[in-house]
């Protein structure tokens, strides 16, 4: 790969056997932020995290008290 020639990628144009031909949402091609999203609020996930390790916790240190 050392003799490749870095010009030829400035022409390089993609056929339609590429998967990266058509980056259409159609052709299933989707906002790169939305998966950062998720399905639920980050606020969410945090409150529920520590709900969880509050219940994880609560008979732990009433044992030790």
């Amino acid at each position: 790969m050392a003799d490749r020639d870095p010009e030829a990628d400035e022409e390089w144009i993609p056929n339609p056997d590429d998967p990266d031909y058509d980056l259409s949402e159609a052709a299933g091609f989707v906002d790169p932020g939305a998966a950062s999203r998720g399905f639920m609020p980050q606020w969410l996930i945090a409150a529920i995290s520590l709900i969880l390790i509050a219940a994880i916790l609560t008979p732990v240190l009433l044992r030790l008290t």
